[in-house]
C-alpha cells in the first residue's frame, strides 16, 4: 500500500484497494461437482477495468476487476475533512462456486485489513459492504457467473 497523494486522491485510494486484493486474492479452492475433493482455481489476473477482448476462452477467467473509486466531496468544508466515496469490485469466472469463493475472499481481505487502510486515512464504516449482486451472461460459448461488491470508505483529509 502507499500513502494517499490528496492531488491524486482517487488514483491513490484506487491504488490502495487493487493492491490489496492483488496481493491477497490470487487463487480459490473450490469443492466442484462430483464430491471428488477440492480443487485450487488461480486468478488469471486483476484488470483495472472490464477488457473487452481477450476473454473468449474459459482458461482466461477467473478474473477480478478493482474499478476506479467515485467519491463525493459535498461534505468537505473548513471543519469537515471527510470525503465519502465507494469503490467497485467485480469478479468473473467460469463456475457459480468460483465467483462465490471470489466474492468471499473479496470481502475477507477488505474486513480484515481494516485497520492497515486506517493507516492511509481509508476508513470503513462497520458494514462497509452496501451492496451485492450476482448474475450470468453468455459470452461466446462461455457462461461467465459475475458477482459485484461495493464498498464505501471515508478519507480523512486531516
Amino acid at each position: 500500500m502507499q500513502e494517499i497523494s490528496v492531488d491524486k486522491l482517487q488514483t491513490s485510494v484506487w491504488k490502495n484497494f487493487y493492491d490489496l486484493i492483488k496481493d491477497n486474492v490470487t487463487s480459490v479452492y473450490i469443492y466442484g461437482s462430483g464430491g471428488a475433493g477440492t480443487k485450487k482455481v488461480d486468478i488469471k489476473s486483476v484488470l483495472s477495468q472490464y477488457a473487452d477482448k481477450g476473454l473468449d476462452k474459459s482458461s482466461d477467467y477467473p478474473i477480478i476487476v478493482v474499478n476506479m473509486p467515485t467519491n463525493d466531496f459535498s461534505n468537505l468544508s473548513f471543519r469537515e475533512m471527510l470525503v465519502k466515496g465507494d469503490i467497485v469490485f467485480e469478479c468473473y469466472a467460469t463456475q457459480t462456486e468460483t465467483r462465490d469463493k471470489i466474492v468471499e475472499a473479496i470481502t475477507y481481505q477488505i474486513m480484515s485489513n481494516r485497520s492497515e487502510l486506517m493507516t492511509y486515512k481509508i476508513t470503513l464504516s462497520d458494514n462497509p459492504i452496501q451492496d451485492q449482486d450476482s448474475g450470468q451472461y453468455t459470452r461466446g460459448a462461455i457462461n461467465v457467473h459475475y458477482g459485484r461488491i461495493r464498498v464505501a470508505y471515508e478519507y480523512n483529509y486531516q
